[in-house]
């Protein structure tokens, strides 16, 4: 098994613990040295009640979630975050969260998702942020790459 496929496992592994009844994604941040550095899942933030009215209402459980690479990135600072690999599992990656991983100083973004997209009832939105998101990767010489 390769470092790459036993990170996406972990980070399959994360999303596990999502609530969300429709959408399970999760992300493991690699430091140097294959160091685990932090995980995430999409989620509200800790103390939000995962109530069901919540994670049925799409719109309000989009404004309430914390996304998996974010919730992975809260977990360290920059400096620690500097030249590190995120990986993620269950869904491509959002601008906003893209956005974040330059910020952080992540240098490389390996990326699996099984989950087809049309269950996520907002195709084309994510298809249009995917689209975005490898733009502004591409722009910040950040390495994106799938997994398959």
């Amino acid at each position: 098994m390769s470092w790459d496929e036993y990170y996406l496992q972990g980070a399959k592994w994360a999303a596990t613990k999502s609530k969300d009844p429709s959408t399970k994604v999760g992300a493991m941040l690699v430091g140097r040295h294959n160091r685990v550095l932090a995980t995430g899942y999409n989620g509200f933030a800790p103390g939000v009640t995962d109530a069901a009215e919540r994670l049925n209402e799409r719109e309000v459980k989009y404004s309430l979630t914390i996304h998996a690479e974010e919730n992975a990135l809260l977990g360290v600072g920059r400096e620690e975050a500097q030249g590190s690999t995120l990986y993620v599992w269950g869904a491509p990656v959002c601008e906003r969260c893209m956005s974040r991983i330059i910020a952080m100083g992540v240098s490389r973004v390996v990326y699996d998702y099984d989950m087809p997209l049309v269950n996520v009832g907002t195709y084309d939105k994510w298809v249009q942020s995917w689209k975005v998101a490898k733009e502004l990767a591409s722009e910040a010489g950040v390495d994106v790459g799938s997994f398959r």
